[in-house]
């Protein structure tokens, strides 16, 4: 598999590509009604490849005030059902929390797209390293969007065994 990052000019090119693929309509009912878009200020998207053929986007760009990535996700209909969601929220999870050093990630999806809503709810709460937490929902503009956060643990979310101390009172 090869990432390759994209140029501002790169990016505006590829999602009219990736909205084609999957038809304009569906674009929109999925990202909202202004894609496909330009890319905004800090953000930065990559390609995933598999040989010569494109298996998915991901943009992440920084929150302008808050300590927090914005994340979004296309995966091209030849590779949706495959695993490819998993594989690249996980790559754009470590991105988030290694390369920007941000304390969350957090995403929206249209309430258009239910069996992913119903997907990510099932990961609501799970996890050693990250949480994921249902944060709340929009109504416009219009279906709405289910809004979620992921937040890195700390050492001691990860590993709850605590230390104990012996009958001498030392650790």
């Amino acid at each position: 598999m090869r990432i390759v990052e994209l140029t501002r000019d790169q990016v505006f090119k590829m999602w009219e590509e990736f909205g084609l693929s999957i038809g304009t309509e569906n674009l929109r009912l999925a990202y909202g009604l202004y894609w496909p878009r330009q890319p905004v200020d800090g953000e930065r998207v990559w390609l995933h490849f598999e040989g010569d053929k494109k298996i998915s986007w991901v943009s992440l760009r920084p929150d302008p005030v808050e300590s927090i990535i914005w994340f979004s996700l296309g995966i091209w209909p030849e590779f949706q059902n495959k695993s490819y969601t998993s594989i690249f929220f996980r790559w754009a999870i470590k991105t988030t929390f290694i390369f920007w050093k941000a304390e969350a990630m957090a995403f929206a999806i249209s309430k258009n797209n239910s069996k992913y809503i119903q997907w990510i709810m099932s990961k609501v709460g799970r996890g050693n390293k990250v949480e994921m937490k249902y944060i709340g929902e929009l109504i416009y503009p219009e279906p709405g969007y289910a809004y979620f956060i992921i937040i890195k643990r700390t050492n001691e979310q990860q590993n709850p065994i605590k230390e104990v101390q012996n009958g001498s009172g030392n650790r």
